[in-house]
C-alpha cells in the first residue's frame, strides 16, 4: 500500500494517506468543493458560509438547499476530513479551518472535475 508521506521533507504538512483513503476521501463531490474552498481561504470560515458557498455553485454546485448541506458537512463530511489532517473543524462553533496538509492536495482536486 502507498501512503503519501512526506514527513522526512523538510517543512512539509503531515499528510498521511494511504491510496484507498486518499480515493474515499476525493470520491464525494461535496468533500472536493469543501477542499477547493478551504485552498482559497487561508483563514477560518463557519459552516453556514461554507454551505452556502458549496450549495450555490462557487466550488461546484450541489443542488441541495444550503441547509441540508450544513447537516450533512456537519455530520459526516467535515468529521472525516477533520480526521484525514486536511481541515481543523469544531462541531460546538461551526468553525473550519485549513490545515497546511490541504496544500498537498491542490494538484490533484485541479485535475479533477467538479
Amino acid at each position: 500500500m502507498s501512503e503519501l508521506d512526506r514527513s522526512n521533507e523538510p517543512d512539509a504538512p503531515d499528510l498521511q494517506l494511504t491510496t484507498n483513503e486518499l480515493f474515499d476521501l476525493l470520491a464525494d463531490g461535496r468533500r472536493r468543493a469543501v477542499l477547493r474552498y478551504v485552498l482559497e481561504r487561508s483563514d477560518e470560515v463557519r459552516l453556514e458560509e461554507l454551505s452556502e458557498e458549496v450549495a450555490n455553485g462557487g466550488t461546484g454546485s450541489t443542488g441541495e438547499l444550503p441547509e441540508q448541506l450544513s447537516i450533512e458537512l456537519h455530520h459526516a463530511h467535515l468529521p472525516k476530513l477533520a480526521d484525514a489532517g486536511l481541515v481543523r473543524y469544531d462541531p460546538e462553533s461551526w468553525a473550519v479551518e485549513p490545515l497546511a496538509a490541504v496544500t498537498e492536495l491542490a494538484p490533484l482536486l485541479a485535475g479533477l472535475d467538479e
